[in-house]
């Protein structure tokens, strides 16, 4: 059994860092992943979350664009829910969002993962932006197929640039970590309790400081040695425009704010630091900013209402 993986593609007409055709660039690089599939034998594709930027941005250019997209592969693609697909982090909102719209038309071509999903070589356990990670990982049961848990959160091999380490992930019965929402992504590697972890960072650059960075998607397979699942990846680069001609100008950097020496609490402006260059603008920033530091549930509500008034 093959299949590929990808993340964050963030569909959208617009980018504001970006002077191109964001959408036919980005789409573009979808149809050379789905290509690498295709010719590497995958027999599905899963999606680690926020394909489009925005919640519900009811264009339908845009829907058609991306349709016709997906539409020309043969593969299914088993997705999740990421913080751009959601209206205030909650996965139930599916059905008045953009990828909810479009699996609505691609049936059986574009699958929803609600909770888990048992395939004929492995299973899958969602991990939607929103949820509580260690009470998600706590119900993954042991499997004689390979168990493999997509998670759209802030996960990463470096506690400076991401919110949940690698390491916290401790269910020895998940065999593979596959993670989106951190556009950078990091290499597949195996954390303290054994278990294989993986990002291929976002299948765009929609930022500034992104310039440099150089996409790539991934291909898996298992194989089963010594009692336990081991996990082979083929990774491609996809294929990307020159940093100076596509982007705006460089990224200004918010000044370092330096930790409050008085209880070791971090600033929220260093807090803002590390989530900007994740956000696709202030009202996305501001509620991470405020997950991070354990704003009230309400304020965060409201933070979202405003951002789906500005996208109406």
């Amino acid at each position: 059994m093959k299949f590929g993986f990808y993340t964050d593609t963030h569909y959208t007409l617009r980018c504001e860092a970006r002077t191109d055709d964001t959408l036919a660039s980005f789409l573009a690089k979808t149809k050379e992943a789905f290509e690498f599939f295709v010719s590497s034998g995958c027999e599905f594709v899963i999606f680690g979350g926020d394909m489009f930027d925005r919640h519900r941005e009811l264009n339908f250019e845009l829907l058609r664009r991306v349709w016709e997209v997906y539409n020309s592969f043969p593969l299914p693609v088993y997705f999740i829910m990421g913080n751009h697909d959601e209206n205030g982090y909650r996965w139930q909102t599916i059905d008045k969002s953009n990828i909810g719209f479009l699996a609505s038309l691609m049936k059986e071509r574009l699958i929803f993962i609600e909770d888990s999903l048992e395939l004929p070589g492995c299973i899958i356990y969602a991990h939607h932006a929103g949820q509580d990670l260690n009470k998600r990982q706590s119900a993954i049961v042991k499997s004689d197929k390979p168990v493999i848990l997509v998670s759209h959160c802030l996960l990463a091999d470096n506690r400076n640039i991401g919110n949940i380490h690698i390491n916290e992930i401790t269910n020895r019965n998940i065999d593979l970590v596959l993670s989106g929402d951190l556009h950078d992504g990091y290499s597949m590697q195996i954390n303290k309790s054994g278990i294989t972890c993986y990002n291929s960072g976002s299948l765009g650059r929609m930022s500034r400081h992104d310039t440099d960075r150089k996409p790539k998607v991934a291909v898996f397979s298992f194989e089963y040695l010594m009692d336990s699942w081991t996990t082979c990846i083929r990774e491609k680069e996809l294929t990307i425009e020159s940093g100076e001609m596509v982007f705006v100008n460089k990224a200004v950097d918010v000044p370092e704010v330096e930790k409050d020496i008085k209880d070791g609490t971090e600033t929220y402006i260093h807090v803002f630091r590390k989530f900007k260059g994740e956000s696709r603008d202030i009202f996305d920033a501001l509620h991470r900013v405020g997950i991070e530091t354990g704003i009230d549930a309400a304020v965060l509500s409201l933070i979202d209402s405003y951002k789906d008034r500005q996208n109406i």
